[in-house]
């Protein structure tokens, strides 16, 4: 299932339901570390 919206975990693409698995939209999360951001902080 893909998000709709960024919300408050821009990083997280997605789930997979069947799995609990995480999509992870990797470039936003590269993005995230190389400002100094962890998983739980929101982007400005």
């Amino acid at each position: 299932k893909w998000r709709e919206s960024t919300g408050k975990r821009p990083w997280l693409a997605g789930m997979v339901k069947e799995k609990m698995c995480a999509l992870i939209d990797v470039e936003e999360l590269i993005s995230m570390l190389n400002k100094g951001l962890g998983s739980n902080d929101q982007t400005p």
